[in-house]
């Protein structure tokens, strides 16, 4: 239950807790994450209140127009009878598991009720502008296959999108506390309950709550915490582009991980890298500095840093006689250590449950082929553009 752009996975990186908060009214946790996306910034709270409710807020903005997807899987069946058949979602990774697609638009405060067998789950969904809402089936648990459960999908495009819910647990033959959710505007969300009490929610600096059941207000706020930045080094990683076409295939990846410009120095010239964002930068492999030898990939990127070393895997040579899956290689790729393998709805049980061994060969110079030979004690299912 997380929010993708343009339908992509998000970039394997670090966020930061810079709230986690236990009180009277409400307990609470928030993360920023930068470089979600190229050049992206998201943060996530989430609200956890007595009585069986909870809000969840997600701000994502990037320096470009993109579609964003909050997804959230629900149990039982979703209340999407009022909306009409499409085929419109994105054709990436994981969407060509969704069937039964169907669309429709919401306005602010807008009711999502997921019917289970003892309790419903209803999701008000906070929308200042219109927005698109998918519902679909498909897969939960993998030991669930092949039950279908729904997906709720919400959609907006822009620079910056703001997704914010409250759920609330309502068991059958308990009458539900939420009357209505609205939100004032990016950062502050009214919710009105059936007993005549409100709550104002403000997430621009923190969490503030404030509860008035038109006797006396309570209120109670938790602040972001502000940390110094620290200053970081621009990191780097070099690798050789096989596919490059013209004649500069060593490759320098440059990352500013500070919220302000930085400079390195790259072979004798100061380069300039953007606050959180890569440079890529590509040079021919006979430039001065970039050596390779015994294996081993070199390059002096610069005179104030140790130079750069990296191992280049062997390669056995192949001379085509016999298929690649019938010759007898030696390995020298193993997959088989916790570091190396995720999982991502259990822990790995190692090298039984998932691993994979292989070789990289070569053949008389005009082709690299990578075998691979995974071993796993459950195979699931494979369809669709993607294996699985």
């Amino acid at each position: 239950n997380t929010v993708n752009q343009d339908g992509k996975r998000q970039s394997v990186v670090s966020g930061k807790c810079d709230l986690f908060y236990k009180g009277d009214l409400f307990d609470a946790a928030s993360g920023v994450i930068d470089e979600i996306y190229p050049n992206t910034f998201a943060r996530r709270t989430v609200v956890l209140f007595d009585g069986g409710y909870a809000f969840d807020y997600i701000a994502i903005e990037s320096e470009d127009s993109h579609v964003y997807h909050n997804v959230y899987h629900g149990p039982g069946s979703l209340n999407d009878e009022s909306y009409s058949f499409s085929d419109s979602l994105l054709k990436e990774e994981g969407y060509e598991f969704l069937s039964d697609i169907k669309k429709t638009q919401v306005s602010d405060g807008y009711t999502n009720i997921f019917k289970d067998e003892k309790a419903d789950l209803y999701m008000y969904s906070s929308a200042n502008l219109p927005m698109v809402q998918y519902s679909a089936k498909a897969y939960g648990s993998p030991k669930l296959i092949p039950k279908l459960f729904p997906v709720l999908i919400q959609e907006k495009s822009g620079a910056k999108a703001i997704f914010a819910n409250i759920y609330e647990d309502v068991e059958h033959g308990i009458n539900r506390k939420i009357k209505s959710f609205k939100s004032i505007d990016d950062y502050v969300f009214e919710v009105a309950f059936m007993d005549g009490s409100f709550m104002s929610l403000d997430v621009s600096s923190g969490v503030e709550v404030a509860y008035s059941n038109n006797q006396d207000v309570k209120k109670e706020k938790a602040i972001y915490e502000k940390t110094i930045e620290k200053d970081q080094d621009i990191s780097y990683e070099c690798w050789v582009d096989y596919n490059n076409k013209d004649n500069t295939p060593f490759a320098i990846g440059l990352r500013n991980h500070n919220s302000y410009q930085k400079q390195t120095e790259i072979f004798g010239k100061d380069i300039t890298v953007e606050p959180y964002s890569q440079k890529i930068l590509k040079f021919p492999l006979d430039n001065q500095g970039i050596t390779i030898e015994n294996g081993y990939l070199k390059a002096n990127l610069s005179k104030n840093k140790t130079p750069y070393i990296k191992k280049i895997v062997d390669v056995i040579r192949y001379d085509g006689k016999e298929a690649v899956n019938e010759v007898m290689l030696e390995k020298n790729i193993h997959i088989n250590e916790q570091k190396n393998i995720s999982r991502a709805e259990r822990k790995w049980k190692g090298v039984e449950d998932l691993s994979a061994s292989g070789s990289l060969l070569t053949n008389g110079g005009r082709s690299l082929t990578l075998v691979l030979h995974v071993k796993d004690d459950n195979v699931l299912f494979d369809a669709g553009k993607y294996d699985y």
